[in-house]
């Protein structure tokens, strides 16, 4: 956690010119690296710390999560990896107590893209709605006219009332205004409300909140008959995939043809255990793909600090305002190319988790490592459109790839610390199976036995988990004919 004291002197344009004193934790592992990001959005964010308490971390993933969802699907990198766009979506969760002031800070950050959400709903309410409603009156006294039987026997135009009816419900279906954000949705619903948004722009949605405890049980299956977790929607709009339903009820049948779904969700910590004791949603893909991070917001006294600067401010709002009116109402992307080395930064960030896991420092959670690289290149995007100046080339510099990078391995490492319990007990138990297995099998099994036995997903985890038990012992067989040797597994120490 970063904490500062600050002395503030205002300049010309209104900005602080920073004389700060940095303070960290005498043990910090994982330090955020806030002096990598732009110097804009230090100071916006300095601002918000000194008025609520925030850590600078926080704060920081805060902004990051609001530019993100103001972005959407407005902008993305062309063949950023193997032949795929590269989105700028993020989902971050924040575990931390009850009572530091989430809400105070949530409000303050997302105030600008709140602002906007109210002028589009009050735009459809006032111009959008009434045409709708006349042209609906239309299109009925229409379809009663060619389905009414008259005096002389009329023969009904029944491929012409399909027509009219279909235009019906096309506009039935637009007389909803869109919901840009979201708390606490089922997985139906969510998709529903993507479609919904879908009728008027981008099939997007904001999924905020101060206290996600009754979001994150919806995903952990609160509203299943069987329990299941439900996050496939979520998994979807991360990674801006088609989505179908087909389902009756309220929510009925739906088609998105690429959601987007951005997420900003503070939890308490006994929530976040909750979630890391949950083998299913551990190994579902959407715990894969989310940024979290453990915050400590040490209680302090009160101040009356002054109210954020009007300088810091106006930026915030205006910047938030320019790419909500750039990005987040395009129905066609803007895309950007990578500029230099900053794709050749991301690929040597690439590479080096493949090595790691392959070394078998990750291989037990290959599958949240392989997302790792993915975040850089989002946060690399954030970076690039943040500051972009008017007319400026949409590129992704070298710059904007240090702040991907430096941002996806400060998340990692937070990951890391909360996934480092639940790889420990995983390990054990796999050991633990592995015993029981080749204490019954006076044979010996092979490797690839092993893995069928178990169901399990990762052979070098298997390997890596043999090689921390004494008493198994291996040899290797020569194949008749040549070939790859082959190796089997004995447990030595026999009654």
């Amino acid at each position: 956690m970063i904490t500062e004291q600050n002395t503030i002197e205002w300049g010309p344009s209104d900005f602080p010119k920073e004389i700060v004193e940095h303070s960290e934790p005498d043990f910090v592992t994982n330090p955020f690296p806030f002096e990598i990001v732009s110097k804009d959005l230090q100071c916006f964010a300095r601002e918000v710390h000194r008025v609520t308490g925030a850590p600078l971390e926080l704060v920081v993933g805060t902004c990051h999560s609001v530019i993100s969802a103001a972005i959407a699907l407005g902008a993305q990198i062309r063949n950023a990896y193997k032949g795929n766009n590269g989105l700028a979506i993020l989902q971050h969760i924040f575990a931390l107590e009850s009572g530091s002031g989430k809400s105070t800070l949530l409000n303050l950050v997302r105030k600008p893209f709140d602002v906007w959400q109210a002028e589009k709903e009050q735009h459809f309410t006032a111009s959008e709605l009434p045409k709708l409603l006349v042209e609906r009156e239309i299109l009925q006294q229409e379809l009663k006219f060619k389905t009414k039987s008259t005096k002389e026997d009329r023969e009904v135009d029944f491929e012409d009332a399909r027509r009219i009816q279909e235009k019906l419900s096309d506009l039935e279906r637009q007389l909803s205004q869109p919901q840009y954000t979201t708390e606490d949705c089922t997985l139906s619903a969510m998709a529903h409300l993507l479609a919904q948004n879908g009728k008027t722009g981008q099939e997007a949605v904001f999924g905020v909140s101060p206290d996600a405890r009754p979001a994150i049980r919806t995903i952990m299956g609160a509203w299943n008959k069987k329990g299941n977790v439900e996050d496939s929607i979520l998994v979807k709009g991360y990674s801006g995939d088609p989505h179908q339903q087909d389902r009756r009820g309220q929510n009925g049948t739906c088609r998105i043809h690429k959601a987007c779904v951005n997420l900003l969700f503070f939890i308490q910590p006994d929530v976040l255990r909750e979630i890391l004791a949950n083998t299913e949603m551990m190994h579902s893909g959407f715990i894969q793909r989310v940024m979290f991070s453990e915050i400590v917001w040490p209680i302090s006294h009160y101040s009356h600090p002054a109210p954020i600067a009007e300088g810091p401010q106006k930026w915030w709002d205006d910047t938030i305002n320019r790419i909500l009116k750039t990005y987040r109402v395009m129905e066609t992307p803007v895309f950007f190319e990578y500029e230099g080395k900053a794709r050749e930064l991301i690929i040597s960030y690439h590479d080096q988790i493949v090595d790691e896991i392959k070394s078998g420092v990750y291989s037990d959670i290959q599958s949240h490592a392989v997302r790792w690289h993915e975040w850089a290149s989002r946060l690399a995007l954030v970076s690039a459109i943040l500051r972009r100046e008017k007319d400026e080339p949409n590129l992704v510099d070298e710059k904007d790839a240090e702040v991907g990078v430096a941002l996806a391995k400060y998340y990692a490492g937070e990951k890391l610390v909360l996934l480092d319990q639940s790889r420990e007990l995983e390990k054990s138990e796999l050991r633990q199976k592995l015993s029981n297995l080749l204490k019954e099998s006076s044979a010996g099994l092979t490797r690839r036995e092993i893995q069928r036995k178990l169901h399990h997903p990762s052979a070098k985890a298997i390997e890596n988990a043999l090689e921390m038990i004494p008493e198994v012992k291996s040899v290797s067989y020569e194949q008749p004919g040549g070939g790859w040797a082959t190796t089997r597994y004995f447990w030595a120490h026999r009654n």
